[in-house]
């Protein structure tokens, strides 16, 4: 929507299940998708602005060695770390990205006026860490199967995904050129395996980006690639 309020209290789940067979053979599930999309009119794209607050609890645990889940988010300035900047900013400290099990973060920033879409700000530390379910019999033996997240080891637990995007849009009065920005002293680090993905109108890295043995790109100028509104 225009605006979207995920209000405290709330929880989307949409983590993956265990089954325990008659066998004792217990098979984990993946985790599913979650798309939050605010800061333009989904019946009329080219009315830009709005705001999402997220309060709400979001959950997309999946079990070890499965993937987990999706988290898309879109709002007028997506902003990691500091302070806030402003009512139609987005604010996610980075321990927000070690919540809820995702392992693949979509993060959409539209850059209306003229701060960055996107804004990974100085000295920040972005080093998310994937937790999955375990399955456990509690109390132990004579209890029900609960299932409770931990924390794999580096190597055997998924890697996360990150991707930050800032288009250019076309309003009815204005072009908004996306800006992607990466503050000096900011540091992007993925587990082995993970992957990195910065595109908008301009891309700008001061910082540090790491991903051992993974993937790490960068694109600017979307221009080219058609991805305005108009």
């Amino acid at each position: 929507g225009f605006s979207a309020d995920l209000q405290a209290g709330g929880v989307i789940d949409v983590s993956g299940g265990y089954l325990l067979d008659a066998a004792g053979k217990g098979t984990f599930g993946k985790g599913g998708s979650i798309t939050v999309e605010a800061g333009r009119d989904k019946a009329s794209p080219t009315v830009i602005g709005g705001t999402l607050t997220l309060n709400s609890t979001l959950l997309g645990y999946a079990g070890p060695g499965k993937k987990g889940g999706t988290l898309s988010l879109q709002a007028a300035h997506v902003q990691i770390g500091g302070s806030p900047a402003g009512a139609d900013t987005l604010l996610l400290q980075p321990g927000f990205f070690d919540q809820g099990g995702f392992s693949d973060f979509r993060l959409t920033g539209l850059g209306i006026g003229s701060r960055p879409g996107v804004l990974v700000t100085a000295g920040t530390l972005l080093a998310p860490v994937v937790k999955s379910w375990e399955a456990a019999i509690l109390p132990a033996g004579a209890g029900e199967l609960s299932l409770r997240p931990v924390i794999d080891i580096v190597g055997s637990r998924t890697p996360v995904n990150l991707t930050l995007s800032s288009p250019v849009l076309r309003s009815l009065t204005t072009v908004e050129v996306g800006d992607v920005v990466v503050e000096n002293g900011a540091v992007i680090r993925t587990d082995p395996g993970g992957s990195v993905v910065l595109t908008g109108g301009t891309v700008s890295i001061f910082g540090s980006i790491i991903a051992p043995g993974g993937t790490i790109t960068v694109a600017g100028d979307e221009r080219q690639r058609g991805d305005g509104l108009a």
